[in-house]
């Protein structure tokens, strides 16, 4: 018993000391499984940390697409296809083409006989009249003798098509009692016919109007004899042919002899009613004193004068060729100056200054109702006045279209003869034979404005 006791407690000790070394076996074991889950959790930590630092890329270029777009008109190229036209923004990411030499190339647009949007063909042909400042405006001399010149027809100039007034004035300009002369230029094929009218009323040709036109520089011009005031006013012409017209409108000013036009004198009448008003101020009882001044000797000079006056001259127009005016001043060889009315006279084909010794002549060429007036000499600020009465020449008449050598009729029927005179004031008589023909209820005489004449 005693050694079953011992065995016992040894066996006891033994299965102590197992119990023990395995306890220390498992607390091994799992100090080894808390270490090796330690390091599985730092390495994955430390993987985790890597994973979070962030990287620090390059930044990427950017990328620029070019889109070509179809347009909806196929043989258009597009805006953004090379060699369709450069840009004119600065900056622009196109190239220029290579045969440009970096030049953009200029936008040339050629509209030429197009009219643009919103211009009518009839403003397209009032452009083709050239502004006045293009045409060298004849001079006083030159239109003295205008209104005697024959009248030539106008050509056709151009293409066929409606006629235009190539060069017109805005205003022209007269003097009362002479010549006016209203001057246009036209262009058209055929060559266009014309009217004048003066307001809303035509203008015939005959009395003091007359018509004239120039086929060399295809002109047509009014002339307008002794301009009255009443003639100054708003002037318009129209031109036609079988295409179309044109019109223009023009301004006539009229001025009397000595260059002033009426509107000017009644603003100086009215400003010379302002003047009146004006009166010297009170004074009161204020005493004008003189110095006295030293007496002058009195030097006496023999005060210049005509010798021999002008005399009052009487022609006739177209009988006498020249009208001579003659004086004699106390003082020779002095510069003297002509007027008529208040018009200073020049020396040309028109006038002629004579001056020998002290004898003054003033030679008047050709002699015409328009220079009747009072005629002055002034010499050293003294003057000599004579008057000049041109009476006007005996009318002249002309067929410019004479009667046919030979007219048939019937028997109880009607027949007619015409004629066509120079002017609508001649008088006219029809004779059969030897007798003079009268208005009958068997014959019929007529005559209207333009010179036609009819025997029914």
């Amino acid at each position: 018993i005693v050694q079953k006791k011992k065995v016992l407690k040894s066996e006891a000790k033994d299965t102590k000391k197992n119990g023990v070394a395995k306890k220390k076996e498992a607390k091994e074991v799992k100090e080894e499984e808390r270490r090796a889950s330690v390091q599985s959790i730092t390495a994955e930590e430390a993987e985790e940390a890597e994973s979070k630092v962030p990287e620090i890329k390059a930044p990427d270029v950017p990328k620029i697409d070019v889109i070509r777009e179809k347009s909806p008109a196929g043989d258009r190229k597009g805006s953004l296809a090379p060699g369709s036209g450069q840009s004119s923004r600065r900056g622009s990411l196109i190239p220029p083409p290579e045969d440009t030499k970096g030049r953009r190339p200029s936008l040339i647009i050629s509209d030429e006989g197009k009219a643009r949007p919103g211009e009518t063909v009839t403003e397209k042909i009032k452009q083709r009249r050239r502004p006045s400042t293009d045409m060298r405006r004849p001079s006083v001399q030159e239109l003295e003798g205008l209104i005697d010149k024959p009248c030539t027809p106008l050509r056709d100039i151009g293409d066929p098509g409606p006629p235009a007034i190539v060069d017109v004035q805005e205003s022209y300009s007269a003097v009362e009692d002479q010549t006016g002369y209203i001057t246009v230029q036209v262009e058209g094929n055929p060559a266009p016919t014309f009217k004048f009218y003066k307001g809303m009323t035509e203008i015939i040709d005959g009395g003091r109007f007359k018509f004239l036109t120039e086929g060399d520089t295809n002109s047509i011009t009014l002339c307008i004899r002794k301009v009255k005031p009443n003639d100054e006013g708003k002037y318009k012409i129209v031109v036609s042919n079988c295409h179309g017209e044109d019109s223009a409108e023009m301004q006539l000013y009229v001025s009397d002899s000595s260059g002033m036009d009426f509107r000017a004198m009644l603003k100086k009448r009215k400003y010379a009613k302002w003047g009146k008003d004006k009166e010297d101020p009170d004074w009161g009882d204020l005493k004008e004193t003189e110095k006295p001044v030293p007496a002058l000797k009195k030097v006496e000079k023999k005060q210049d004068s005509f010798l021999k006056p002008l005399v009052d001259q009487h022609a006739k127009e177209g009988k006498d060729k020249k009208v001579v005016f003659e004086c004699i001043f106390s003082k020779p060889n002095s510069k003297p100056k002509w007027f008529l009315r208040k018009d200073e006279l020049f020396p040309g084909s028109k006038y002629k200054f004579k001056n020998e010794n002290d004898v003054y002549t003033l030679i008047i060429s050709t002699p015409k109702v328009e220079d009747t007036g009072k005629y002055t000499i002034e010499i050293a600020g003294i003057s000599c006045t004579a008057f000049l009465n041109v009476d006007e020449a005996d009318p002249s008449y002309s067929f410019i279209r004479p009667l046919n050598k030979k007219t048939e009729g019937f028997t109880r029927h009607e027949t007619y003869m015409e004629c066509t005179v120079s002017s609508s004031l001649a008088i006219v008589s029809w004779w059969k034979g030897k007798i003079k023909l009268t208005e009958s209820e068997k014959v019929s005489i007529e005559k209207d404005m333009s010179g036609n004449c009819r025997l029914t």
